[in-house]
């Protein structure tokens, strides 16, 4: 099979303690990759799209996410040649945390739940500055890929 490998390099600290996992998304469109580029294609689980999560220890992610793209034998429409396009996004699941009884604190309350990080985010927890951007790019298929 033909592999296309994103190697994500991540160093995330002082991470909210709700904070418990961490999740590398990518998706490649091509013209060499059937059905990539319809709508119903880009969703999670789909010939193009892969994800790794990855445990927060301490606050903590330091290491590298490795995403790989596997194409059998004939499963990609004649790549020579042909652009592919990538984008890798962050995103985070928090635990969430019980509500504070009005009676006694009115401190934050978070929600369980996945969600990007921002600089600026309603809930506290995913709060991270600077904030990880999208990685993006294009390649072109070599000329020895098999289609």
């Amino acid at each position: 099979p033909d592999d296309v490998r994103f190697e994500i390099p991540l160093n995330l600290t002082q991470l909210h303690p709700a904070i418990t996992q961490v999740e590398v998304d990518c998706k490649l469109t091509s013209d060499a990759i059937p059905g990539s580029k319809l709508a119903k294609a880009v969703r999670k689980g789909t010939n193009n799209w892969r994800g790794v999560q990855l445990p927060v220890t301490d606050g903590k992610v330091v290491t590298t996410a490795v995403i790989v793209f596997s194409f059998p034998p004939g499963s990609l429409n004649n790549p020579a040649g042909k652009t592919a396009n990538y984008e890798c996004t962050l995103t985070a699941y928090s635990k969430g945390a019980p509500a504070a009884k009005a009676s006694t604190s009115r401190g934050p309350t978070y929600k369980a739940g996945w969600d990007s990080f921002a600089e600026k985010h309603a809930d506290p927890a995913f709060v991270l500055t600077p904030t990880p951007q999208k990685l993006t790019g294009t390649f072109t298929w070599g000329p020895n890929t098999k289609p």
